[in-house]
């Protein structure tokens, strides 16, 4: 085997060695990625909040800084399972639209609204929103932070 040769396997083994530890490090860019996929088919009319807060980490927090609803802030699973819950009576056809995103580290910070129906009067309603989230080791929210001004439901009502 030539000099060469024999650089270029060593170069190719230390990376192959190199790949499963990488794996193992976090991408919070695909952690929000499937994070927000699985929301948007969790939401009603399907309602699986069992699903949304399984990429909590057991002692992860959901937090409303512009208001919290009842009950808030949220801290660990069952907790965030019952929030989520709450969506099914007062949403139907619930969705995020992302419209950018910044990730870096073991955060992400994104845009986009939150929509769905009234289910009284099957009024449209959307609301911009802002959110952060920071992600565990295994990728599994730590802190989700959401600011969104509640009251624009009242307003997009007509109440």
């Amino acid at each position: 085997m030539t000099a060469a040769k024999t650089l270029v396997t060593a170069v190719i083994s230390a990376i192959a060695l190199a790949v499963p530890v990488r794996a193992l490090a976090l991408d919070a860019d695909a952690s929000l990625t499937r994070l927000i996929q699985v929301m948007n088919e969790s939401m009603p009319p399907h309602s699986n909040p069992a699903a949304i807060a399984a990429l909590f980490a057991e002692d992860g927090a959901e937090i409303h800084p512009f208001g919290e609803p009842p009950g808030g802030p949220y801290r660990g699973r069952q907790a965030i399972k019952g929030f989520f819950s709450g969506f099914d009576p007062r949403y139907q056809a619930w969705t995020h639209v992302e419209k950018s995103r910044v990730v870096g580290g073991r955060q992400a910070v994104g845009e986009g609204e939150a929509q769905g129906h009234d289910p009284a009067t099957g009024k449209f309603l959307s609301l911009p929103i802002v959110f952060f989230f920071e992600f565990d080791d295994s990728g599994l929210v730590r802190e989700h932070r959401v600011y969104v001004d509640i009251h624009l439901v009242k307003e997009q009502m007509g109440r």
